[in-house]
């Protein structure tokens, strides 16, 4: 990680590793993640069944992220049941775009009913206290 990624996180009272960053941010469980080429962003939320409801929150976030993606804001993006993954640029404005977005982003996630979680929505395991994510 670089170190405008470490400084973030440790703003944000996050436990770093070698390769990564993760922490809880306004009730959601945030990983950071960085290299030669564009800083990572995982936020990770209980996974919702697959129904029209659930897709039609997931696709007003998918629509939400797009409209950022060609504002030049995100590099990428990839929304999914239990989490959603941002990357945004190592060089010139990427640090800014991610102090301004992941403030809009959860604000996004939790308007939409989106759950945060402290437990590994894939694996089920206790992330709390561990650094097993």
């Amino acid at each position: 990680m670089d170190a405008a990624l470490k400084r973030f996180a440790t703003e944000h009272g996050m436990r770093m590793t070698r390769s990564c960053a993760y922490g809880e941010i306004e009730g959601f469980l945030i990983s950071l993640s960085g290299d030669s080429a564009a800083r990572g962003v995982y936020i990770n939320y209980m996974a919702g069944t697959d129904t029209l409801e659930e897709n039609g929150r997931r696709g007003r976030l998918d629509a939400f992220l797009a409209g950022n993606m060609a504002q030049g804001n995100l590099l990428q993006y990839r929304v999914m049941s239990d989490g959603v993954a941002i990357g945004v640029r190592l060089n010139g404005r990427g640090m800014a775009n991610l102090r301004m977005l992941l403030p809009q982003i959860l604000t996004v996630l939790a308007q939409e009913g989106f759950t945060g979680t402290m437990r590994c929505s894939r694996c089920g395991g206790e992330i709390n206290g561990t650094e097993k994510i």
